[in-house]
């Protein structure tokens, strides 16, 4: 009787393909979670960016206005330490997203907002994206989830988060074109 230890080469293929199937299953699940965690992120400084701008508003009758990308810092934000410095279009890179807040120009209050987006700049293609109206916008309070048309997981996230609004092309923050999704 032959005592050898080991494994037989069909052993080891069933138990490669088990886990080659698992992780199939997993990957795409962390991928969701991963999101999810993300945009919980995003949801929560845009919160916090808006609710700053309209104490400020309170105080001063108007919102910073873009090219004041100094007075940005004047805002009472402590959580953004680990963000790079303000810039004067109002935009600055965090770790996993950078902040754009626009605040169009001082008559017109139709686009004043919080845009974030899932890469560390505006210059790489984002694939997720939340928006956050300002109470004096022409749309006070809305909140959107923009996913780019070429990313599935993503537009399936705003999907589930809200209800189709519109599709947008050539947004510069952006960069690809996306769909918008509104949210209660």
């Amino acid at each position: 009787m032959d005592n050898k230890k080991g494994f037989t080469l069909i052993e080891m293929l069933v138990v490669v393909l088990i886990i080659g199937i698992l992780a199939a299953i997993a990957l795409p699940q962390y991928k969701r979670a991963v999101l999810r965690t993300r945009f919980a992120e995003m949801m929560s400084v845009a919160k916090t960016i808006k609710d700053a701008e309209e104490l400020y508003f309170l105080q001063t009758g108007e919102y910073i206005l873009r090219g004041e990308g100094a007075l940005f810092n004047n805002l009472d934000i402590s959580q953004f330490s680990k963000c790079g410095p303000w810039q004067t279009n109002g935009i600055t890179s965090c770790k996993n997203f950078f902040i754009n807040i626009d605040t169009g120009n001082p008559h017109n209050y139709d686009t004043r907002m919080v845009m974030i987006g899932n890469s560390q700049s505006m210059s790489t293609n984002n694939t997720l994206g939340y928006a956050l109206y300002f109470d004096k916008s022409r749309i006070p309070g809305r909140k959107e989830c923009w996913a780019s048309v070429s990313d599935k997981t993503a537009d399936d996230f705003c999907k589930s988060v809200g209800t189709f609004q519109t599709e947008y092309h050539n947004e510069t923050s952006m960069k690809s074109p996306f769909n918008v999704y509104l949210m209660n």
